[in-house]
């Protein structure tokens, strides 16, 4: 924050509003996978982590090198076409929380995802960017349609300063056993998860997922940074 616009970073805190994610995915090198959700934090952040440079955390006084190692951009107009004007789509997507996943219900942590939750989170997310826009009525048509098949988790947590949050990581497989719109939409909605996360505090590394199907196939979009508008 301390290198984008101090207008940008004054606005994030009056309005609460964090359009962007990001987190930390570690495999053999550690990537640091920033996510631009409008063209006002495209420009702040996109443009500010396009060289390599130098990171300071200030809190630890801590210096940490990073080197750009790619960069995509795609719309959620383009999102739509890739999803609803493909003949034939499977019935299953699978789901991999990449870092501790949870939401917020009746004041407490969920330590374990259900339809309504994840749906009715990348709908919210989707709209907040969106000028097409899902009616959020539709989260009661979707949990009647789509189900958690299988599930590989565990409960884990995410530190936040003083605080752990409770929270979850692995996989599920969901299975939708709606027509065709209603598979664009499950695939097209985990497809942007990609960008948003799922959950609550995606801005500070909740969240993270990678989409993937039934035979072992996943995106590679965990190796890039991405913008999205």
């Amino acid at each position: 924050m301390e290198k984008t616009d101090d207008t940008f970073s004054d606005d994030m805190h009056i309005t609460g509003s964090h359009p962007y994610t990001q987190y930390l995915y570690k495999t053999d090198e550690q990537y640091w996978c920033v996510s631009a959700l409008n063209d006002y934090a495209d420009k702040n952040l996109t443009t500010v982590l396009s060289n390599n440079g130098v990171i300071t955390l200030t809190h630890n006084d801590i210096m940490i090198p990073y080197t750009l190692i790619s960069s995509m951009h795609t719309d959620t107009d383009t999102l739509f076409k890739e999803h609803y004007f493909i003949k034939e789509q499977s019935r299953y997507a699978v789901i991999e929380f990449l870092t501790p996943c949870s939401f917020k219900s009746y004041g407490e942590y969920m330590i374990f995802p259900d339809i309504w939750h994840i749906f009715r989170s990348l709908i919210g997310k989707y709209n907040f960017i969106s000028e097409t826009k899902i009616d959020e009525n539709d989260i009661d048509e979707i949990c009647r349609y789509m189900k958690i098949s299988s599930y590989s988790l565990r409960s884990s947590s995410f530190c936040l300063e003083s605080v752990k949050i409770p929270s979850f990581m692995g996989k599920i497989t969901i299975k939708c056993s709606g027509g065709k719109e209603m598979i664009s939409l499950m695939h097209m909605l985990i497809s942007f998860a990609e960008y948003s996360g799922i959950g609550i505090k995606t801005a500070l590394g909740m969240g993270a997922v990678r989409k993937g199907d039934l035979y072992g196939n996943t995106s590679n979009r965990t190796d890039s940074g991405f913008s999205i508008t």
